[in-house]
Parts: C-alpha cells; structure tokens; sequence
C-alpha cells in the first residue's frame, strides 16, 4: 500500500445476522448491514498464555496464544422503521441482547368506560376469549387500543376489557399491525454473527451476545450504545472492500419530546415529573462458554444473568405531589413509561415494577433535581417483562 493512500477510521459499517447454530456464523448480505451506527470498534482479543519454566536465565519466553475472543462496540441513535409491518433496524442487535421480537396490534375502538388502559396489564376479549397484553395506556378518547396478542385471535366486534384496570372497549374493526415489541428472555435466547468492516479490513464475531444502554436528553434524540462478546472464528480477519449495495433506513430519528413519561400512569398517584434526561442500562452479563473441543476455545455467548436500570434526572418533587422517598422507604413498585416521538414513527419504553434505589439531589442551571433510579424487576411470576421497547406507526 502507498504511504499516500492511509486506511481511513471513519470508513466503516458493521452487518449483523441471527445464527441458525449458535457459534457458527451467518452468510452476509447487503440487507444486513442497514444499522445506522455514529461510532463501532471491533476488537480481537488471543488471551496470551504465559510460559512460565524457570532457568538461568530472566528473559521471559514466546507466549501461547488462548481462547480468541472479540469485544464489539457499535453506537447507533433508536429508531424505528416507520412501516408497521417492517422490522426496526435493530432489531438483530437487541435479539443479541437476548430480547424477543412480537408483532404490535392496534385496534380502533370507541369510548373507554370504567377507567383507562394501562401497560402491562392483560386484556380479555369476550366470546373470542383472546388474551393479549397492553403496549400503551389508552385513555376515554383515544383511538386506538395496542397490545400483543399472547393466545387466540381477536375479533373485530367483541368487547375487550382490562384485567387490572377492568376498563372496557368495543372494537370497531379487525386489529391490524402497528409495529413491534420487544422483551428479556430467559431461554429463547439469540446468538448473532457480526461482521465490522473498515476502509478495506473486516473482523468477524461469532456467537455473539450482549447488553445495551439508552440515554437522551430533553428535545434530543435516543443514542443506543450496543456492547458484545463473541469468538473469533478462524477467518476471522483479513483485508476485503465493504460490502457494496447496502441502502440503509432514512426513517427520521425520533426525539425526547412529548414523552409523556408518567409515574403509576392509571394509578390514584398518577404524576408526571419535569424530566431533564433518561438512561437505561440493562447492565446483562454476556459470558462466552469455554469449550476445548473448539478451535478458538469457545462455542458462543449466552446471557447469564440482568439487573436493568432506569434513571430519570427530574425536577425535585415535593413529597405531597409524589412522595419519592416513602416510596423507596417502603420498597414500592413505581410504574414508568415514556416515549420518542416523530412524524412517522414513535419508540416507547415502560416497566410496571421499578424499584426506587436512589434519588441524589443535583443542581442543572440552578433548578434543584434528583436522579431517581430505578431497578427494574420482573413484573410476573413468570418474569421476562420487567422493560419493554415497542416500535410503533
């Protein structure tokens, strides 16, 4: 290569793809490749091994090389795609972060009577005995009704009613989709092939898993930062143009702004805070399985374990509007929702049993705050849906 012609950091674009055995890789194509990422790094890591005989001599000896690992990196802003029936652009990435993908219904309905809507909650559907759960709280007035269906199909005439608010609606017609919905799993977990690539090299991962954190600021979009561990594979490395053809999402990225961020939305102590900023962490241990019968040491990653995190930077409340620290004294389930919104599209994020662990006071231009954090459990005896992301038209 000329000296005059240097390999380019800010050349690169990063493919992903669900692996159909875990460990093994995936064939890339073009479409894989449509994540639009602000920052990526891909880093190969051998474990160098250390020969440790003694002799007469101090000078330390070759190394073995171990298991090859690669750590990857990969920020991109949340979006969605903006088309009900078209998966979001990450949507590979957070099945990685063993997080299940269902389709979002919506259905028109009339007046809401005997209270409102709330997330998380179960719907039942009379005569079709269909059952789903609610993706966002549907108030008197409202048009449309979302959920997921978890059993049956339902129906476009029967009235569907709340399990815990016990509010009641008719639909007017046939539910139709209106995006996607994504939640933590426990054994239906996802290993992903990743292919970073860079002004002319590339390094692949195999059997990757993961973790993400969400953070925004008022007015601002969500930035996503993606974190992954994985296997070198043999062929792991090596010089190769980018992968050509690749047209990409232009869906415009939703913003921190009517976000409706709610505390008990639907509860007697609904409120709703001045919000500053939000972060999420999902903070999930991805742990790659050891495996000498393996080339590089290892099969794939697998999530052993989460502990997501919500932290909300508000306006300090006076404890008779909502009573932050009885509610942490008395280890209180706190719901939260809030939502970014654009003309075509709109992510929401909500978790019906978050625990307050801490609340610090600060100072943001002089108007006293506090960094309510909360711990996300599991809210069923079933669990995996303490922290939903919903994907909506």
């Amino acid at each position: 290569m000329s000296e005059c012609n240097p390999l380019l950091s800010r050349i690169k674009q990063v493919g992903a793809a669900i692996e159909a055995s875990c460990g093994q890789g995936a064939t890339f194509t073009a479409s894989d490749f449509k994540l639009r990422i602000s920052s990526a790094s891909a880093e190969p890591s051998m474990s160098p091994i250390e020969d440790d005989t003694l002799s007469a001599s101090l000078s330390p000896r070759k190394l073995a090389m171990g298991e090859k690992t690669v750590a990857v990196q990969i920020t991109s802003k949340l979006v969605g795609s903006g088309v009900a029936g078209t998966l979001p652009e990450h949507d590979v990435y957070l099945r990685g972060c063993a997080m299940k993908s269902q389709v979002m219904n919506r259905s028109a309905i009339g007046a809401i009577t005997g209270g409102s809507f709330i997330p998380g909650e179960t719907i039942t559907q009379a005569t079709s005995e269909a059952t789903g759960i609610v993706m966002q709280a549907a108030y008197n007035g409202d048009s449309y009704l979302y959920f997921v269906v978890s059993s049956g199909t339902f129906n476009g005439t029967d009235v569907i009613t709340g399990g815990t608010s016990e509010a009641t609606a008719t639909p007017t017609a046939v539910p139709t989709a209106a995006g996607f919905a994504y939640h933590p799993v426990t054994n239906e977990q996802e290993s992903i092939a990743i292919r970073a690539e860079e002004d002319g090299t590339f390094v692949l991962c195999y059997g990757a898993m993961g973790s993400f954190s969400i953070s925004s600021d008022s007015s601002g979009p969500a930035t996503i930062e993606y974190t992954f561990n994985g296997k070198l594979p043999s062929n792991g490395t090596g010089d190769a143009a980018l992968t050509s053809g690749v047209t990409r999402f232009d869906t415009a990225y939703p913003n921190f702004v009517d976000a409706q961020l709610v505390l008990d939305r639907g509860l007697v102590d609904e409120f709703m805070p001045v919000v500053r900023s939000i972060a999420v962490d999902m903070q999930q241990d991805a742990v790659v399985r050891k495996d000498a019968n393996d080339s590089a040491g290892l099969i794939s990653a697998k999530v052993t374990g989460r502990t997501p995190e919500v932290t909300v930077t508000a306006e300090t409340m006076k404890a008779a509007s909502f009573d932050v620290f009885s509610k942490m004294s008395n280890s209180e389930s706190v719901s939260i929702g809030w939502r970014w919104t654009a003309p075509d599209n709109k992510v929401w994020m909500w978790g019906i049993n978050g625990q307050m662990t801490s609340a610090p006071k600060g100072d943001s231009d002089g108007f006293m705050t506090n960094d309510l954090t909360f711990r996300m459990n599991g809210a069923s005896t079933i669990g995996n849906d303490e922290l939903w992301i919903v994907f909506s038209i």
